[in-house]
């Protein structure tokens, strides 16, 4: 087996810290989510005094993370994780014996914070305006793969930035998450069909620990039922969407409006799928793998009924004596 020496490299205001951070490192972790902003953790035994003291980070200053794996072979290869840019969001002290933790987020906080409530309105806008305009307000660029839709009208009303895209996003069956200076969306079931990275095989790589479950809580609804306005009949309608491959199961009655059939088909199936991803879960710890991300998806092999493929919906890269990946899982689905 080849030897690692696993290594966190650090730029804080532009200055690369990354010795002198090592030399009090206690533990590295770097957070990647669907639905979030990536989160880094940096935990630092402090017995000089100096981080709870003129080098403890000040909120909202920038830090640049990556995770660099030396492999000790002949040709001295070298993989590199870049977490990315994040922002310096709580700082906390603890001990005996002293320690310092310091967690940063992917995303520029504003002057009220990462829970500001803000309030707008779009007329005859595309949903990828509207996701560029909460971008921009956040000091964010944005990268959108999915299909665009339009508005007649969009009221964000007292919420956050990011709760609002992401409700309106899940309605057309579109994630979002937040990383290294991206505000991005991305089309579920895309995603979900691309190739999988790769396989983890039962016995064969390098799983250290791994969990299961078939989450009958999670319902699994056989039907979706929305109301859309039939223009031809000049009222509201019933439309029902039979979820294809479930036998059996309760019908979940959705209070949104949809303003036509074809709207209300859309919908129906993206509710769908956010209701029923939940029904088989995972998650997998293994060798450090810095290819594992959210957003791909995995081929699993040797746990009999759970075997199949699983989108990878949150990452966590752990430093600590050592490089693990945790990765949480969601089966594919096929609709």
């Amino acid at each position: 087996m080849k030897a690692r020496r696993v290594k966190v490299v650090a730029i804080y205001k532009g200055k690369d810290i990354t010795t002198s951070l090592s030399e009090y490192l206690t533990g590295f972790s770097f957070e990647d989510e669907e639905g979030t902003a990536d989160t880094i953790q940096i935990d630092l035994q402090d017995r000089h005094g100096k981080w709870h003291g003129p080098w403890l980070p000040t909120k909202h200053d920038e830090i640049r993370a990556s995770i660099e794996i030396l492999n000790d072979t002949h040709d001295g290869s070298k993989e590199v994780l870049d977490c990315g840019v994040f922002y310096v969001d709580d700082t906390s002290y603890s001990g005996p014996p002293d320690k310092v933790s310091i967690k940063a987020i992917a995303i520029p906080l504003p002057a009220g914070g990462k829970d500001e409530k803000n309030s707008r309105v779009w007329e005859n806008v595309m949903m990828s305006q509207m996701a560029g305009d909460i971008a921009a307000s956040a000091g964010l660029k944005l990268i959108y793969d999915a299909p665009d839709y339009m508005y007649d009208r969009a009221v964000q009303d007292q919420e956050t930035d990011l709760s609002y895209i992401k409700k309106r996003a899940l309605k057309e069956g579109i994630a979002i998450k937040i990383t290294s200076e991206y505000l991005v969306l991305y089309e579920q079931k895309k995603y979900e069909n691309k190739k999988a990275l790769l396989s983890l095989k039962r016995g064969v790589d390098d799983i250290k620990d791994y969990s299961f479950k078939e989450d009958s809580n999670a319902k699994g609804y056989k039907k979706i039922e929305i109301t859309y306005f039939d223009n031809q009949k000049k009222k509201n309608t019933k439309y029902v969407y039979e979820v294809p491959g479930v036998s059996d199961g309760p019908t979940f009655k959705s209070n949104e409006r949809a303003k036509n059939l074809a709207e209300a088909k859309r919908f129906a199936n993206n509710i769908a799928r956010e209701k029923n991803k939940k029904v088989k879960t995972g998650s997998i710890t293994l060798k450090g793998n810095p290819k594992l991300l959210t957003g791909y998806t995995v081929q699993i092999i040797g746990f009999a009924k759970f075997d199949g493929k699983y989108f990878i919906e949150k990452t966590s890269h752990d430093v600590t004596g050592g490089y693990d990946t945790k990765i949480s899982l969601r089966e594919v689905l096929s609709y």
